[in-house]
């Protein structure tokens, strides 16, 4: 199984590519966790503060981490997992590597989502493609290039979780709740398939 996730405001809760593009915040912390990003540089124990600071901020309350961890290690463990973003990829590799989170690889702007997932359709058939994302427009831009996808069709080889399409809103990221149904679809496509 393929997993393909876009980054902010699908795993963050905060747009993460605004933050780090924009001027650093007046914040202690903020200033701290921007410089951080901007220079590569891990944070250590000494930065504790900056850490939770970030973790909070991006990627929500205990709860949220937990489930955010769960479903990623889940999906790691049962195949590949993409980052497709429209973010800067070092970026996105730097607070994956603060969070701990193994993924495979991730795409930056460089590559339109709708190419990635083609691409990855054509090579891994009949492997199954589950792609998650905030925005409506990234599904449709798929569909439009001849994929149709079923969001809650466990034997369809593409299926899309599409925030905006579950809470009929602008998501901010995936919920604790998201992220539980995303853990189980994994788990059960994963042991149906073995």
């Amino acid at each position: 199984m393929y997993t393909v996730l876009d980054f902010d405001l699908t795993l963050t809760t905060e747009h993460w590519y605004a933050f780090v593009q924009n001027a650093p915040p007046t914040d202690a912390c903020g200033a701290a966790l921007h410089a951080a990003v901007h220079n590569n540089c891990p944070l250590s124990e000494a930065t504790l503060p900056v850490h939770d600071y970030f973790v909070r901020r991006f990627f929500g309350d205990e709860e949220r981490q937990r489930a955010l961890r769960t479903f990623v290690e889940t999906a790691y463990a049962s195949g590949i997992v993409v980052i497709a973003s429209r973010g800067n990829t070092d970026d996105i590799q730097w607070a994956l590597r603060e969070l701990s989170l193994r993924v495979h690889c991730v795409f930056d702007h460089r590559t339109p989502k709708h190419t990635l997932l083609q691409r990855l359709c054509v090579l891994t058939a009949p492997t199954h493609v589950l792609y998650v994302d905030d925005v409506a427009d990234e599904h449709r831009t798929f569909v439009d290039h001849g994929h149709a996808p079923d969001e809650r069709d466990p034997d369809h080889q593409y299926v899309f979780y599409d925030l905006h399409g579950q809470r009929g809103r602008r998501a901010r990221g995936l919920s604790v709740a998201d992220l539980c149904w995303l853990t189980d679809y994994v788990t059960r496509h994963s042991e149906a398939r073995a």
